[in-house]
């Protein structure tokens, strides 16, 4: 499986649409670059998400904050989603196993919440 690049996560965010009432729902937030590319290109859009490792939740709010945005973001495990709603799900997947050796080359700690 590939990276997700800059270009097809701009190709991804500008089909949605956003709009200034919507919130942004990461599951599995990881170091935050996807929220982030999100506050770049739809600055009035909420962002939300939850991570599993608390290492790259720590490293998410780091870089939310270099681009001066927050999100509500959890702890939490993929099972404790909260209900969206009417939500529209945009679906990326990865191995359990390539999640855990990414997470430490992102600078997580592998610790689970």
């Amino acid at each position: 499986m590939g990276r997700l690049t800059a270009d097809s996560l701009a190709r991804v965010l500008s089909a949605l649409e956003l709009r200034n009432d919507d919130v942004f729902f990461d599951i599995g937030v990881g170091n935050g670059a996807v929220l982030g590319a999100v506050h770049l290109l739809a600055p009035t859009v909420r962002l939300a998400g939850i991570e599993a490792d608390e290492g790259l939740l720590a490293a998410a709010r780091r870089n939310l904050v270099a681009l001066n945005t927050v999100a509500a973001l959890e702890c939490a495990a993929v099972q404790h989603t909260p209900t969206l709603g009417d939500a529209t799900i945009v679906r990326g997947t990865a191995s359990a196993n390539q999640a855990t050796r990414e997470a430490g080359a992102l600078g997580g700690s592998g610790t689970s919440c």
